[in-house]
């Protein structure tokens, strides 16, 4: 009799862990889809916001200074500020409108002294350099559906600034056109 009621405790004991168990494993599955969830929504949330304009404006600034056409730049650079001012910020999430805010503001201030240097191409090509800083980092924080690259040329200010956005894998330098049109290497797909 004693050796049933043994037999019977151990049986519920073991059911018990087995259903404690499953539950434990059937709740870190749903927490674990509940976090993907919310990381899917939070990710839809921003990507809802697009630099899509922005980035396309850019690659033709990037190509007329490519082209050592500084009055197509300035065009160009005039086409880059209107992207930005027609980008809609309210649809980004509150935490990253910060960082957009500052990101954006520092490519429209490039943008503008770019404006100002009018036809000389060296001092375009400087500032265009500033504002490819802010590119890779808005590139950074919304991607786009377009394939990017981001390109160095070690040859430029003494490689300390010679980085540009990319639409080809072809090495088409900005920063000296003809003089030395293939001068650089790719850095990293964005």
């Amino acid at each position: 009799m004693k050796s049933i009621q043994k037999t019977g405790i151990t049986a519920v004991v073991v059911l018990s862990v087995i259903i404690s168990m499953s539950s434990c494993k059937d709740t870190a599955t749903r927490t674990t889809s509940v976090k993907k969830t919310e990381t899917t929504a939070l990710a839809k949330r921003v990507s809802s916001f697009s630099i899509a304009d922005i980035v396309a404006s850019y690659l033709v600034l990037k190509n007329k200074l490519t082209q050592e056409d500084a009055q197509g730049a300035s065009q160009a650079a005039q086409a880059l500020q209107l992207a930005f001012k027609n980008a809609n910020p309210n649809k980004i999430e509150a935490e990253h409108q910060q960082s957009y805010t500052t990101l954006s503001k520092a490519a429209v201030a490039a943008t503008e002294q770019l404006l100002a240097n009018g036809d000389a191409i060296a001092l375009q090509r400087k500032n265009f350099a500033d504002l490819s800083k802010q590119m890779y980092l808005l590139i950074q924080m919304f991607p786009t559906s377009q394939k990017l690259y981001h390109v160095y040329c070690p040859m430029y200010d003494q490689g300390k600034s010679g980085y540009w956005i990319s639409e080809t894998q072809d090495i088409q330098n900005p920063y000296y056109g003809s003089e030395m049109l293939t001068c650089g290497s790719i850095q990293q797909e964005l």
